[in-house]
């Protein structure tokens, strides 16, 4: 029975509801069942590490390889906090393995590559110049290479084939090299994988093989879309990207599966200025599993926060990156709707407000920079913040402290005080530096 034909709604309101939470029950229910749910179920996965194994001959999921029709590999989130050795490392390790194990899908016809430039995250390591470029020849040589038995190799079957490549730009500084690192620092597995990209750059060629369609794109790191698979998934972080083709897919998942807690990422779905859409989707489609949200780079918009009140009533953590404009334009009507909205989500915990980058600013020192939050922020409490009680704002600064450290970013917590003497609770602003935090991803840490 192929299921590709029926409405959007239809298919997400039967894949919901069939009697799949896990592997185990999925094989002990009917093979009518079986052949409805595999084909939704692994159409698009999103490849790590342990992929392979799971599908080769004797995995649990070898029987079912021949269903994956669309594969996510994504190197951008090979981030490591122990320097650029572990993570060069890591990205290495990732795409090696990853670019192998595409081989044990004979019906992929869809393939997404997401890679974030090394080089621009570590310019004082000027030995990194020309690898990027190599890691992505050994990649793609890997996928387009035929096997020893003469069989295809994986990109004769792509059909749809997105490359994006994250740069986050910026220019060496050859005197500085304050974070050492060289080729022979990763593993001898890792540098023969490397090596396979020489050819293609010593040859001169500009265009990946086959002639397919590569799209190069400066895109931001959180709207790029992955198709997991809910029962056996493989990345404990999910990004949607605000689109009515990807969420939808990710819908008809299962609505991600039997996950108790889900972290998801989202972008602007589109729309105009004054009508703008954060999700392109039917009002009956909500994402009641999504605990942890984080919403990309955009105005404030108030009609954001009183959709995502109704699409993820479960959220508990929610942050949102904005302009260092944006909180100083916000209309005294908007904000207002905006509380109101925040308000309505019961399980709000945190709302995390991540602010700009200092290192940016050119016209704002530090100093001015927190009396201009201090200021927003003041409005912000009179305005009802002050009712969700664990509210943080943040601001993130690059500058190294004494120990050479870049300093994390700087809080702005709401403080709730009763004082006896005037028999009234008052509120209060209390500034504070958090070292070394998280910011460039889905969660903070102190």
């Amino acid at each position: 029975m192929d299921l590709s034909g029926l409405p959007p709604e239809l298919l997400l309101m039967i894949t919901t509801y069939l009697t799949h939470p896990d592997l185990k029950l999925l094989s002990q229910t009917s093979k009518l069942c079986r052949s409805i749910c595999l084909p939704s179920l692994f159409h698009g996965l999103y490849i790590d590490t342990t992929t392979p194994a799971a599908f080769s001959p004797g995995g649990s999921l070898y029987n079912v390889r021949t269903h994956v029709k669309h594969i996510s590999i994504d190197a951008s989130q090979r981030i490591s906090f122990d320097g650029c050795t572990q993570e060069v490392e890591k990205t290495v390790d990732y795409l090696r393995i990853c670019a192998r194990g595409l081989q044990l899908f004979p019906n992929l016809t869809s393939l997404l590559v997401i890679i974030r430039s090394l080089e621009g995250k570590y310019l004082d390591v000027k030995e990194l110049q020309g690898v990027q470029k190599q890691l992505v020849w050994a990649l793609f040589e890997t996928i387009s290479a035929r096997t020893t038995y003469g069989k295809k190799g994986v990109l004769d079957s792509v059909e749809e084939l997105e490359f994006t490549f994250i740069d986050e730009g910026g220019e060496y500084i050859p005197e500085s090299q304050k974070l050492e690192w060289t080729v022979d620092r990763l593993s001898e597995e890792n540098q023969r994988f490397l090596k396979l990209g020489e050819n293609g750059l010593e040859e001169g060629r500009h265009k990946f093989p086959r002639g397919l369609s590569v799209k190069e794109a400066q895109l931001n790191f959180f709207t790029m879309a992955k198709f997991p698979c809910p029962d056996y998934f493989f990345n404990p972080f999910w990004t949607l990207q605000g689109s009515t083709e990807t969420l939808t897919k990710l819908a008809l998942c299962g609505e991600f599966g039997t996950q108790n807690e889900i972290t998801a990422a989202i972008g602007p779905g589109g729309g105009t200025a004054e009508k703008p859409v954060l999700f392109a989707l039917p009002q009956t489609i909500t994402f009641p599993n999504v605990k942890e949200l984080f919403v990309t780079r955009q105005y404030m918009y108030p009609v954001f926060f009183s959709e995502i009140s109704w699409r993820c009533p479960n959220v508990a953590l929610l942050k949102v990156v904005v302009t260092e404009h944006d909180l100083c334009h916000l209309s005294l009507e908007a904000v207002e709707e905006i509380y109101i909205a925040l308000r309505a989500m019961k399980h709000l915990k945190f709302f995390i407000v991540p602010g700009p980058n200092l290192e940016l600013e050119e016209d704002l020192g530090p100093e001015e920079l927190v009396a201009m939050w201090e200021r927003a922020m003041e409005g912000w409490v009179e305005c009802g913040m002050h009712e969700l009680e664990q509210t943080i704002f943040v601001m993130r600064s690059m500058e190294p402290d004494e120990d050479g450290w870049r300093i994390g970013g700087v809080s702005v917590e709401v403080i709730r005080e009763y004082r006896e003497m005037t028999n009234q609770i008052c509120y209060r602003l209390h500034f504070s530096k958090i070292p070394r935090m998280k910011l460039d991803g889905f969660s903070y840490q102190e």
